[in-house]
């Protein structure tokens, strides 16, 4: 993890893992997602469209609410113009409904620091929403943090 004496990028913000982190390059971006995921639209007074509308969604069936909440997040990506997202698929586990959110980045906004061929290989994002107490981030697929 990178320092705030470490920043090599133009893209970058301070991570929400630890004090004196930063997240930069597709990192950055994937952190951005996660927070436009993990955001209850109508939260942010400045921004009241910002976010998704998760609660309607609380105490529905996973079958039902999974859908739901795909159509939240893609409307929830109009805040984010850097990505254009290839798939969002939801995989409905024990007590947890996980998306993965298949992303490359906009025409225009692949940054030269990276070199990504968006067609073979996808930045993967990954989120859920649990039974056991709301909502998580998976910063990697076998990592979970509660927000």
């Amino acid at each position: 993890m990178a320092t705030i004496k470490e920043i090599t990028s133009t893209d970058w913000q301070l991570s929400l893992r630890g004090a004196g982190e930063i997240e930069q390059k597709s990192a950055d971006v994937n952190q951005c997602l996660l927070l436009i995921f993990s955001t209850q639209k109508g939260s942010d007074p400045l921004r009241p469209e910002f976010g998704v509308d998760l609660l309607k969604w609380i105490d529905r069936p996973a079958n039902v609410a999974a859908p739901g909440v795909i159509n939240e997040m893609i409307a929830g990506l109009a805040y984010e113009e850097r990505v254009s997202v290839e798939a969002i698929t939801a995989k409905i586990e024990d007590r947890a409904i996980i998306f993965e959110v298949s992303w490359g980045y906009a025409e225009g906004f692949n940054p030269s620091y990276e070199a990504v061929d968006n067609k073979k290989s996808p930045n993967i994002t990954y989120f859920a929403l649990t039974t056991e107490g709301g909502v998580y981030i998976l910063t990697e697929r076998s990592e979970l943090i509660l927000l």
